[in-house]
């Protein structure tokens, strides 16, 4: 039996969500979806989770890449807990036009990079993505299927201010996001 998230949303209410007016363009709350509206090399986010930090965990959420210039993507994003620039790491698995889903990852020595990208058939329509994090060891699945697994550089780290958000000329629709704390599992043998 699967145990219950510990926060579950369908963007049911904007007010969860509050964003400033000069943002508002940019993250639409319509028929109980959350729509990121991200212009030209524009990178866009709302904080999903507030006050929640997990080591290991799993999400889940449905994601449509409505319109989207070649470079777009629509992504989940995390921050470690750190206390400045020198000391962050951030993972963001993401859903790319260019037909990959990919997981990126920043640390202040290295900046941004790509741990994983795998091609995929079809990246249009409604796609249900799922990625576990359990200590270092990250995986991810579109629409139920494994579509890669990778270790996080570094080691594990406990993160924080969960995000979703849409990066590079985009448009992304997203619902049902789910997230489940799996302190308890161990990457141990």
């Amino acid at each position: 039996e699967q145990d219950a998230p510990v926060f579950e949303t369908g963007f049911d209410d904007p007010a969860n969500y509050p964003v400033g007016e000069e943002e508002r363009q940019n993250y639409l709350f319509e028929n109980g979806k959350l729509t990121v509206v991200s212009m030209g090399e524009e990178h866009r986010s709302i904080a999903i989770v507030d006050g929640l930090a997990v080591e290991s965990y799993a999400v889940e959420f449905l994601v449509n890449l409505k319109q989207t210039s070649p470079d777009g993507h629509c992504f989940y994003i995390s921050d470690n807990i750190h206390t400045d620039d020198t000391d962050r790491r951030t993972i963001s698995p993401y859903l790319h036009a260019a037909q990959s889903l990919g997981l990126g990852y920043f640390d202040f020595s290295q900046k941004d990079r790509d741990i994983a990208s795998i091609h995929v058939e079809n990246v249009s329509g409604d796609k249900v993505i799922r990625f576990i994090l359990v200590g270092d060891l990250a995986a991810a699945f579109l629409d139920g299927e494994l579509v890669y697994t990778v270790r996080i550089p570094g080691g594990s780290d406990v993160y924080q201010e969960p995000r979703l958000g849409g990066n590079m000329g985009v448009t992304c629709e997203f619902d049902d996001f789910k997230l489940w704390d799996l302190s308890s599992l161990s990457t141990a043998p």
